[in-house]
């Protein structure tokens, strides 16, 4: 295989993949220096990102561009060399995505940074899921300091609890329908011990 061969042949593994190829150079504004084809997956053109028409401070989310901007000079005031970061860009469709990213810090002969090479791949799904089991969570942290701080009739044999319209309904019933939560069912040691005697007896 050629170098040329081969050289094609990494491109289309890298035009192909989800991590997006970045290079940019430290100064302000943060121009793209390089940037691979598939930038297109959040719909922009490499011709608009290397000319400044389409700039990564103006494509970040205004609620993450300030923590970046203050991450990223606390790792070169401290010379760290290589990092990652979690935050959301605007694709051209308007919609953001959370994209996270792992850079390497490029400086020049005399040592002195000047570019940051980075890979950027979109994490929206992993987010999502990973915020709607937080607010799932809470919700049922939520219903269940309502339901021990609050006074609810429970029946003192099977535990059925007396709803709003006065139907006696499962516990497990109750507390799906004020949450998202799910409940499998087994035995505790104790209950499957008097399960057994039963069936001896």
């Amino acid at each position: 295989m050629t170098d040329i061969a081969e050289l094609e042949l990494i491109e289309f593994i890298v035009e192909s993949s989800p991590a997006i190829i970045f290079r940019w150079v430290i100064q302000e504004g943060w121009p793209v220096e390089f940037v691979s084809k598939n930038i297109a997956q959040l719909g922009y053109t490499q011709d608009e990102m290397l000319s400044g028409k389409v700039s990564w401070p103006g494509i970040t989310h205004p609620d993450d561009e300030p923590r970046l901007q203050q991450e990223v000079q606390a790792k070169l005031a401290k010379g760290v060399e290589t990092w990652s970061q979690m935050y959301r860009i605007r694709a051209a469709d308007g919609v953001y995505h959370w994209m996270r990213d792992w850079n390497i810090l490029l400086r020049d002969a005399h040592k002195v940074p000047r570019k940051i090479q980075g890979i950027i791949i979109d994490i929206t799904p992993e987010k999502v899921e990973e915020q709607q089991r937080q607010a799932a969570q809470l919700e049922l942290e939520q219903v269940l300091s309502k339901v021990i701080s609050g006074f609810v009739p429970i029946c003192a044999k099977c535990k059925s609890i007396r709803d709003d319209d006065g139907k006696w309904i499962p516990i497990e019933t109750f507390i799906s329908a004020k949450s998202q939560a799910q409940f499998s069912h087994g035995l505790c040691p104790a209950c499957l011990e008097r399960f057994k005697k039963n069936l001896d007896a």
